[in-house]
């Protein structure tokens, strides 16, 4: 189970935790903006809120701190963490409590590492206006009862059909629930197009659920201590929105084993007390957004996650680029076609472009929330463990966004197919709400890809998806000591090209078709490179190849080609006095300094990407 931390301030950037991918590690944290609340539970104490309230609160959860580095020490908020209750109860407090609360756990926890992800806001209502709310829906009149009676259930409502333990609500309005049952499901009909509320009286279901099959907006009022659990469904699932509250001050108490306590397009809890318990999933999963006024929320999980964001990554296009460097698009428009280039050519791919990213936000915008960022970006942004990336653009885009993920399911949407094979970038944008919709259920078919991980003395990280490069930054003569399992050679070369299996296909290629060209030639024999190769992607091994070594009397050229595997200790020593350089996947600008004395190890990393395949 999960162990869940609580602090906020008053006002807090979504992206304000940035991270390089040269200091990856496995903690996350949740940074939800909700509406009001009424307290923090940390280690068994609440802090109560002013009621009065009105400001916004940013939320910050961390659950399983790591640190940054080997050398850290553990933090307090990891012994906090470590001592707390496994259950976190998430609420607000008073702007200035919030700010003091924020800034200790942000100099407590500043190498602990962490992931993101949001839970939208409601801001215009008023805590006037939400408490007349609920208090007017709990006062609301009940067109009949269902009651429970251990292995009975009888109704006297006219929109009730009771078919063995299923109980059917066919028609809307308020229904009161009451008394002790097992195995029983109680499910309001998809063809129900107008709002259901359910009265909560004393009930307690075992090993059973609500369902709401209908889009229509369901609402569950707590008026006196209620339970329902489930140990093979969600304990309460919407298709549509799902609001909970309650004018009593009482509490329910939602379970399942198998899945989600709360499962919703969106959810609101307003005055309300939760007990949310998942042995498998969620305490709450939904796919929009999370509101939460006065709430006292408990959640004992297997998951913290509160809802799926759907992270959409764009790069610029050629044009883009060139109204960059040149200002402006009619300059831009002069240098290509000085060039005697077609310059409608930029125009079409850019116009294509920008109306699949315009589609492709619409569609995912139905689906559930919704970030788009710029590739640029990606060495600092946090990614949630539960979020899902969408690429728009060419296979490079991928790779360049896969080593920046742990687990997290990529899918690749190619913007023009007339333009690019779309290796890896399989999908169109007319699929695409098909695909982000499956992801999210875990109906996808995942191929798993391989990547490289590389660690200096220092502790710096850095990973690659196809290949690292290891030498001089302007590919001049690089000097170090390379080790092979305890065999160690000095080399002078032009660098070590290091590929992972799906790189093998790029850059590892080119080196591996000069060396064959040259062998064969000399050798008057065929051994030419495939121009095409199936390579396993997820294959647990490593290729190295030295670029044109250079033996003399203090350097060998013996150790220059080879696999690393699992098993393999492979390091490089640096004997370059400046310009040393690791970088990966073709991107210079996310680098490591490799001068004088720094040895990197290179191994496979420990996670591998996951990438959506047809």
């Amino acid at each position: 189970m999960k162990q869940l931390f609580f602090s906020h301030n008053d006002k807090q950037e979504r992206y304000g935790l940035k991270k390089s991918s040269k200091w990856k590690s496995a903690g996350s944290v949740l940074l939800a903006t909700l509406a009001l609340g009424a307290g923090i539970l940390v280690g068994g104490q609440t802090v109560s809120a002013d009621e009065n309230t009105n400001a916004d609160a940013a939320v910050t959860t961390t659950s399983d701190p790591t640190t940054a580095n080997s050398d850290s020490t553990e933090t307090d908020t990891g012994s906090a963490l470590e001592n707390a209750s496994a259950d976190a109860v998430a609420s607000t407090s008073d702007n200035s409590a919030s700010k003091d609360a924020n800034n200790n756990s942000s100099a407590d926890s500043e190498t602990t590492a962490t992931e993101t992800s949001a839970v939208s806001t409601d801001t215009t209502a008023s805590t006037s206006e939400n408490k007349e709310t609920t208090t007017s829906a709990n006062t609301s009149a009940s067109d009949g009862t269902i009651s429970f009676d251990g292995s009975s259930v009888s109704s006297t409502a006219s929109g009730v059909i009771i078919d063995g333990t299923t109980v059917t609500i066919t028609s809307a309005g308020t229904y009161t629930l009451t008394g002790n049952g097992v195995n029983y499901t109680i499910t309001v009909a998809a063809s129900v197009t107008d709002p259901v509320t359910l009265n909560l009286d004393s009930l307690t279901l075992t090993d059973s659920s609500i369902k709401s099959e209908s889009s229509a907006d369901l609402t569950i009022n707590v008026v006196s201590d209620s339970s329902v659990s489930s140990t093979t469904d969600n304990a309460v699932e919407t298709s549509g929105a799902l609001s909970i509250s309650s004018s009593t001050g009482s509490s329910l108490a939602l379970a399942s084993s198998e899945q989600n306590a709360i499962s919703a397009d969106s959810l609101t809890v307003d005055n309300a007390t939760l007990n949310l318990t998942s042995d498998a999933k969620d305490g709450i999963h939904v796919t929009k957004s999370v509101v939460l006024n006065k709430a006292n929320l408990t959640i004992t999980a297997a998951d913290e996650k509160i809802m799926d964001r759907l992270i959409i990554i764009r790069r610029p296009t050629r044009l883009d680029a060139l109204v960059a460097r040149f200002n402006t698009k009619q300059q831009a428009q002069f240098y290509i076609e000085h060039l005697n280039a077609d310059f409608k050519d930029y125009e079409a791919e850019h116009e294509t472009y920008y109306a699949v990213l315009d589609r492709l936000v619409k569609t995912a915008q139905g689906i559930g929330n919704v970030q788009v960022i710029d590739w640029k970006f990606l060495p600092n942004f946090i990614f949630g463990k539960n979020d899902t990336v969408i690429t728009v653009g060419q296979d490079g885009l991928i790779a360049n966004t896969l080593k920046y993920l742990e687990a997290q399911k990529l899918i690749g949407i190619n913007p023009d197919p007339s333009r690019w094979d779309g290796v890896l970038s399989q999908f169109s944008v007319d699929e695409a709400g098909t695909i982000i919709r499956q992801a999210l259920n875990d109906e996808v078919t995942v191929k798993q890809v391989t990547k490289a991980k590389v660690q200096l003395s220092d502790n710096q990280v850095l990973y690659a998806v196809n290949d690292f490069f290891i030498g001089v930054k302007n590919h001049a003569s690089a000097r170090y000591a390379i080790t092979v399992d305890g065999a160690v050679e000095n080399q002078s070369s032009s660098g070590i090209i290091v590929s992972t299996p799906l790189g093998r296909s790029g850059w590892m290629k080119s080196v591996l078709a000069g060396a064959s060209g040259i062998t064969g030639r000399l050798s008057k024999q065929s051994l030419a490179i495939k121009a095409k190769s199936v390579i396993d992607w997820g294959k647990e091994q490593l290729t190295f190849a030295v670029r044109e070594p250079f033996p003399s009397v203090n350097t060998g050229a013996k150790m220059i080609f080879g696999s690393i595997t699992p098993e393999t200790r492979f390091l490089v020593e640096s004997k370059m006095g400046e310009n040393g350089i690791i970088f990966s996947d073709g991107i210079q600008d996310d680098y490591l300094d490799f001068n004088y004395s720094v040895t990197a190890r290179i191994s496979i990393a420990d996670s591998k990407g996951m990438i959506v395949v047809k």
